[in-house]
């Protein structure tokens, strides 16, 4: 089946070609300059995907929108990504503040295959901690002229109000404490990330 990625996403763009193949929504490729493959059925999950265009030439690439999980510890990624996989969320890692920061950069391109939605961030990382991070964001935000800031949610051990009003001050939406719970996490996926829990009952 052919058909526009407009058709299933974006009805109301004036694309006039029908280059993209609607076959799986897993095999989608975004890459630069190449096709892309779509499931019909996946209408109802344009809510994971944005549309970016390359202004060398016009060609709309699938941007896929993610969580980025920042910690240093594999142990606690690995539990929180385990939580959003159980609620069908797209997910990316860092391993530190410096990590979140240069993805959060890439994703600000047009090539970028991904787009973060929300940050759930560590305070306490080698190399960058959460709230130098949080810091660096904020202005590269500002730098690309970004007019919706990316939800930062402090996710830390430290339960103490003068670190809730550290992460507030630097620009972090909320502050939680560790261990997250399965509800809790998806109270915050609801409250900051709603494009992409939309449909996830």
């Amino acid at each position: 089946m052919q058909g526009l990625l407009s058709d299933f996403f974006y009805p109301d763009l004036p694309w006039d070609s029908d280059y993209l193949s609607i076959e799986e929504y897993s095999d989608v490729n975004s890459k630069l300059g190449s096709y892309a493959t779509f499931s019909p059925r996946d209408k109802n999950k344009s809510h994971l995907l944005e549309v970016s265009i390359n202004k060398s030439n016009n060609i709309p690439i699938a941007r896929k929108k993610i969580v980025l999980i920042t910690d240093d510890a594999h142990y606690n990624r690995k539990a929180v990504n385990e939580m959003c996989k159980k609620l069908n969320i797209p997910t990316m890692e860092a391993m530190n503040g410096e990590d979140a920061v240069t993805k959060v950069k890439s994703s600000f391109y047009n090539e970028s295959e991904y787009e973060v939605q929300l940050i759930l961030m560590d305070l306490e990382m080698p190399i960058m901690g959460g709230i130098e991070a949080t810091k660096e964001i904020r202005k590269l935000e500002k730098a690309h002229k970004k007019n919706k800031k990316i939800p930062i949610v402090a996710v830390t051990a430290h339960s103490s109000m003068d670190h809730k009003k550290e992460c507030l001050k630097v620009g972090m939406q909320e502050h939680i404490v560790k261990p997250v719970s399965s509800k809790r996490l998806k109270d915050i996926l609801e409250k900051y990330a709603a494009d992409i829990v939309s449909t996830v009952k």
